[in-house]
């Protein structure tokens, strides 16, 4: 409500309390101090918050023990969010009118909601959190033409408020939580979670994820989506858990996805591709920034495309070995070659962060929307086969440029990486060591069944009823370690 509207409000009760003697003066009062809550609640609920957030202010909050909980934990977890049927409504208008200027339902708009956190330690609850869908190809409208609840990736937002309300801190000490529902119908439930679990056997840097039970209550409607996939985002507290910092000041970090300026390959870049998203604008850029934009020039990134430019194999070659951690891309590379993942960096390239050290000076790459893996999802036919099990290891069908429609487009550190008889070696090696331990169906059944006991009675009533399976996973993984193991014995 606008504030010339409660002002006058407010006047005209203010005069009848003063004029009207009709009307008990202790009555209209007490008819003042309810309205002006009424106003003030319904003022909340639709006030729409700022889109920078706040700066971290308190570092242990990086030390929360429920961050561990959370992700290192496989013990029952239930998430409820509620929200009103007009912030439902508010959200769902938003987002179908970005539509209607747009073209998609990307909106970044945010509403309040308030969450209960259940699982084995007790109930953590939280109010005023921003709320909003999230998703690229698969975001649609929050409710259908019925006023029903539809599926969508969610996130919640833990360090942007609409009021000033007091809280402990940020939950699971997180600025954010990204929340996917199992779009791909996969029944072992783990095609990005057990992604992520594979890619921390073999120490990558990459996010944390657990399973959760999900609900979003509009008013007193439950709506019961069933197991999500939640996820650690990768953003500055995700650096500062794992990098050092100089004069407590990160590197760039930069989230790349194949938008509206083609893959981000890192090639030399068109006018607009490196910026910072602008949703309200419809703004995407392939490299889009996340830390330091109020005063990064972008010179690590830029430094790094004008090199992988060059003709100078000798020079791309040196620079990479220097500036690159060869050990970290090694074992990045390994466990996406087994994970059949066509929509990542080596083939789309597209899916990934690429992050500057400022203390080592190395660039690192971090995965990123592992949903079209381990056999289940996109198959990126026509360039790939039978799930991308026969995938060669220094070879990846270039996607990129089919879709483009080109005849070939450049993937330069890709092309140069494999060139470095040191990265080969480590890659090699790497692909090794998981076949040997945890890329095996044993590995992925465990997490199947911990989590089929602790989950399978909420499935039944669920938006997503999915019961736990083992489907094509073992055979994906076994034809997958025979391809792979024939081409190491080739090189050797």
């Amino acid at each position: 409500m606008h504030i010339e509207k409660k002002h006058k409000i407010y006047s005209q009760l203010w005069n009848s309390l003063c004029y009207n003697d009709n009307m008990s003066k202790k009555i209209i009062l007490i008819i003042i101090i309810s309205l002006i809550s009424i106003v003030l609640i319904s003022c909340n609920d639709i006030v729409i918050p700022q889109s920078e957030p706040v700066q971290i202010l308190n570092e242990q909050l990086l030390l929360d023990d429920n961050y561990d909980r959370f992700f290192n934990n496989v013990n029952h977890k239930k998430l409820i969010i509620k929200l009103t049927n007009k912030n439902a409504n508010l959200l769902n208008q938003t987002m179908q009118e970005y539509y209607e200027q747009f073209g998609n339902y990307k909106s970044d708009t945010y509403i309040p909601v308030s969450i209960y956190y259940e699982y084995s330690f007790g109930m953590i609850e939280m109010q005023d959190v921003a709320f909003r869908t999230r998703g690229n190809l698969s975001r649609t409208r929050f409710l259908d033409e019925d006023g029903n609840l539809q599926l969508n990736h969610l996130k919640l937002k833990f360090n942007a408020q609409f009021t000033t309300l007091q809280r402990d801190g940020y939950l699971f000490g997180l600025e954010e939580l990204d929340l996917k529902y199992n779009r791909n119908f996969d029944a072992s439930y783990m095609n990005e979670f057990g992604a992520l679990k594979l890619y921390d056997s073999l120490d990558v840097l990459s996010q944390k994820s657990s399973l959760v039970y999900v609900e979003v209550h509009i008013d007193n409607t439950i709506n019961k989506i069933g197991v999500m996939t939640a996820f650690e985002p990768i953003d500055e507290w995700f650096i500062k858990r794992r990098f050092e910092s100089k004069n407590n000041e990160i590197g760039d970090l930069y989230k790349s996805l194949w938008q509206q300026f083609g893959p981000a390959n890192l090639t030399n870049s068109i006018e607009g591709s490196i910026g910072i998203k602008d949703a309200d604008i419809n703004y995407r850029p392939s490299y889009d920034l996340k830390t330091n934009k109020k005063t990064s020039n972008h010179e690590a990134l830029n430094l790094l495309i004008d090199v992988l430019a060059s003709n100078d194999i000798y020079y791309k070659k040196a620079f990479i070995e220097t500036y690159v951690d060869l050990d970290q891309l090694a074992r990045q590379f390994a466990v996406s070659l087994l994970l059949g993942n066509p929509d990542d960096i080596r083939s789309m390239a597209n899916n990934y962060y690429l992050y500057f050290d400022i203390v080592l000076e190395k660039y690192y790459l971090f995965p990123y929307d592992l949903d079209h893996s381990l056999g289940q999802g996109w198959d990126g036919a026509p360039v790939f086969q039978n799930q991308l099990v026969d995938t060669e290891l220094y070879h990846y069908g270039e996607l990129f440029t089919f879709l483009s429609n080109q005849s070939k487009v450049n993937h330069p550190l890709f092309d140069t990486i494999f060139q470095l008889d040191q990265f080969k070696s480590l890659y090699e090696m790497y692909l090794q060591t998981l076949i040997d331990t945890t890329f095996t169906f044993s590995f992925f059944k465990n997490f199947i069944d911990q989590y089929q006991s602790l989950y399978q009675q909420d499935i039944a009533s669920s938006m997503i009823q999915l019961q736990f399976g083992y489907r094509d996973l073992e055979s994906f993984i076994d034809n997958k370690r025979i391809s792979v193991l024939a081409q190491l014995n080739e090189t050797t």
